[in-house]
């Protein structure tokens, strides 16, 4: 069974929470210890996937990625659509990507000039 988890942006502080996802009366995240109202636009859910530095990749993150098969190295942010999580690269989204070597480098939030003209 994958773990369900999600993070957002403190609307109090900035300071990114991890854990449960609740939207009654705000949005809100519960990291076990108490319920932490976040920024709506900052909430993203854990992929399931780690990459190559152990950290786990939520939506919104921007990844770098290396796949030497297929010759493919890119920047994108991973997103959810079509029912998938898919990485949304410049030119094209890449929903197959469970076996491609991923770099975390930023997230749209923090980092959206990381998706510049080089994307």
């Amino acid at each position: 069974m994958r773990e369900i988890k999600f993070r957002g942006k403190c609307a109090e502080t900035g300071q990114w929470v991890y854990g449960s996802y609740v939207d009654y009366p705000v949005p809100m995240i519960n990291d076990m210890e108490e319920f932490i109202e976040v920024v709506p636009e900052t909430v993203g859910q854990f992929t399931g996937r780690v990459e190559t530095n152990c950290r786990g990749i939520y939506e919104g993150d921007i990844v770098e990625v290396f796949d030497t098969r297929d010759d493919l190295h890119f920047k994108g942010e991973v997103v959810f659509e079509n029912c998938s999580f898919a990485i949304r690269g410049r030119l094209v989204t890449h929903y197959r990507w469970m076996d491609y070597e991923v770099t975390h480098i930023g997230n749209v939030h923090d980092n959206p000039e990381l998706l510049g003209e080089n994307a």
